[in-house]
């Protein structure tokens, strides 16, 4: 493994003289192996880092009408990673003599959206996984909104149009089939009216939790294709306001701070997302939150995506942040302006090819890295790393690198993909 993370960041074969593939001069230092190190590779003689190609081809073309491989083709990639961890885990993959375990393997990414491309895929495949970097702020997922909408219902049960609203919230979980049902049917629409006034007159009697509480236990019901992550969303809540509450007492203040929680940009760290699970799952995690941390087998999907630092989705930022290249001193500038914003994307790349080096290092056995020609893959790390091009060959440049060290590394080329 550390044979593969020398050649692929020294630049060169590690027979030649280094090249500069860090930029403003951080040069890369080939290491060695500890003298105590396993060398017993994982459950075969594969090479430990693998380059997963996944050519662009006619059907992509005719399933996306896409002369170019965009996001669309991340789920495929995802698809590809969650079988061959399919295979690792029923195939009687081993660590030594101890066999390979959901816990041992870690997916890392770039952000929230390709975290929540590999769960989809893991999920499908009938792997629970957990998302170690969510450092979301849970006042902005949906049980959060729906919460402010259930308590508006049931502290004013008499607004119709209130409680209908908070009766269709996955906290009182009537469907629209229901709903129309309760139109029709005056004893129904009277029941739940009861069952919402008796929540009501617990939050006022006996305090929020206490309503709360029952409100969880009797109704609630979390999505379906999330349930661990909906349950554990609206139990933090639930948790959150049974504390404020003791400084709000009365519910129109308490639902007032519910709210300003809400649309506010600040949140304090108790708010952040909690794991869903801490049990034997695979692990997806940002290659920012992975330094200092080590997995026998590690999968970075989307080597080659690229993404534009100078723009937020599709809006070009307007602070950059840069250093000056003779003072080094930091500098902030607001507005449009060509020269500093090639700056600031000089220095983006340039980490995000160290990233890419802190991704690769955590592997212990293998790692897999999915590689595919996506729209503007030679500004992604693994593109600089390699010193492509727009008009290189990109699976050449894998096999070159493979070929200087074949026992270290290799590239599969996956020819075609089940599109779903």
């Amino acid at each position: 493994m550390i044979t593969a993370y020398n050649r692929l960041f020294y630049g060169a074969p590690l027979k030649d003289t280094a090249q500069d593939v860090f930029a403003f001069d951080i040069q890369y230092s080939p290491v060695k192996a500890a003298g105590k190190a396993d060398k017993t590779p994982l459950g075969s003689q594969d090479a430990a880092l693998q380059f997963i190609y996944f050519p662009y081809n006619e059907e992509y073309r005719y399933k996306y009408s896409k002369e170019l491989m965009n996001q669309d083709f991340c789920p495929l990639i995802a698809q590809w990673c969650s079988a061959e961890i399919h295979c690792l885990l029923t195939e009687n993959t081993t660590i030594g003599e101890s066999a390979l375990r959901e816990q041992d393997i870690a997916i890392l990414v770039r952000d929230k959206k390709e975290a929540a491309v590999m769960q989809d895929a893991l999920r499908m495949a009938g792997y629970p996984s957990v998302y170690l970097s969510s450092h979301d702020n849970v006042f902005l997922s949906s049980e959060a909104v729906e919460l402010q909408q259930v308590l508006k219902g049931i502290l004013e049960l008499e607004n119709e149009r209130l409680l209908i609203a908070a009766l269709s919230t996955r906290y009182l979980a009537c469907d629209a089939l229901q709903l129309q049902a309760l139109k029709e049917d005056e004893s129904q629409w009277e029941s739940y009216r009861e069952q919402v006034f008796e929540l009501r007159d617990i939050w006022l009697k006996r305090g929020f939790m206490a309503m709360a509480l029952k409100l969880l236990h009797h109704s609630f019901m979390p999505q379906p294709q999330h349930h661990e992550r909906s349950l554990t969303n609206a139990i933090q809540l639930l948790e959150l306001l049974q504390q404020a509450s003791q400084q709000h007492s009365q519910p129109e203040q308490l639902l007032h701070w519910l709210a300003e929680q809400i649309n506010s940009n600040k949140a304090p760290a108790e708010a952040e997302l909690r794991l869903e699970s801490d049990a034997d799952l695979i692990r997806i995690i940002t290659q920012h939150g992975c330094k200092g941390l080590e997995y026998p087998v590690v999968f970075i999907p989307f080597a080659t995506r690229h993404k534009d630092p100078a723009k937020f989705g599709n809006k070009t930022l307007d602070l950059f942040k840069y250093h000056n290249r003779d003072s080094q001193h930091l500098h902030y500038f607001v507005g449009q302006d060509k020269r500093i914003i090639d700056l600031y994307k000089e220095e983006a790349y340039a980490e995000s090819i160290r990233l890419l080096y802190v991704a690769i290092t955590r592997a212990e056995h293998r790692c897999y890295l999915g590689v595919a020609p996506f729209y503007g893959f030679h500004l992604s790390s693994l593109g600089q790393t390699l010193k492509c091009s727009a008009e290189s060959d990109l699976q050449q440049s894998l096999i070159d690198i493979a070929a200087s060290e074949p026992d270290s590394i290799a590239v599969r080329h996956i020819e075609a993909l089940d599109f779903p």
